[in-house]
């Protein structure tokens, strides 16, 4: 059997050992307020523990079989009343506090996806397909609502601003987008990377974007025009 630790980072002692089941835990995320833990694994479980003691306080259970090589992962909301698991192909949402499940959005998820976002209100499940397109959820009842595309080369990674109204996406095809959340327009095109963007953020007042690229070079952006301030 595989365990996970949890440790005193102050201190430096073992807090509590997290049980897997026959094979390792293959992600460890804390609630928001730092009192809980989520994680997934190979036997269609998602478990939340006590961070403190490692008591398992809840087992959510994925209503379809997750078929191998797929792992179960799992994260919580931004004000902790979710918890978001997917298998890299569906999603489901669960109430973090009775352990209810919530929505199920079958094939939602793609293995090439970045990732997944949720919107602080939990309303929206941000996500990409296959190649270069976006996909916004209904997290409420899981309809897809749009599929903005733009990029002609795989996504490789999404980011939220901080009033979540804006989408970043970074591309293999040397470029970054933005794009309206309710509405799934696009918004701006940031190009001048000679290669692939692999990261960005936005500043805390959301008015600037930071990208990061394989070409070793990284740009800062006024949003507001896709004006390029720093190299």
């Amino acid at each position: 059997q595989e365990f996970t630790a949890l440790w005193d980072v102050s201190t430096g002692r073992q807090l509590a050992l997290l049980p897997g089941a026959l094979e390792p835990l293959q992600r460890t995320v804390f609630s928001p307020d730092g009192a809980r833990v989520v994680t997934g694994d190979a036997d269609r479980t998602i478990a939340v523990w006590d961070a403190r003691s490692g008591d398992r306080v809840a087992t959510l259970t994925t209503p379809d079989p997750v078929m191998p090589p797929a792992w179960l992962h799992a994260f919580f909301s931004q004000d902790g009343r979710q918890i978001v698991g997917t298998n890299a192909y569906d999603v489901w949402l669960w109430d973090a506090r009775t352990g209810r499940l919530l929505t199920t959005m079958k094939g939602a998820q793609d293995p090439q996806s970045f990732g997944l976002l949720l919107s602080p209100d939990s309303g929206t499940l941000i996500t990409s397909a296959a190649g270069a397109s976006v996909r916004l959820f209904d997290a409420r009842s899981g309809v897809l609502r749009a599929r903005p595309a733009g990029h002609a080369g795989q996504i490789l990674f999404g980011r939220l601003s901080p009033d979540a109204s804006v989408l970043l996406t970074t591309s293999a095809d040397k470029t970054a987008r933005l794009w309206n959340v309710a509405s799934g327009q696009a918004l701006d095109v940031l190009s001048g990377h000679t290669e692939s963007v692999s990261a960005g953020d936005f500043s805390p007042d959301g008015g600037q974007v930071v990208t990061a690229s394989r070409d070793n070079v990284a740009r800062i952006w006024n949003i507001r025009g896709g004006q390029h301030l720093l190299r």
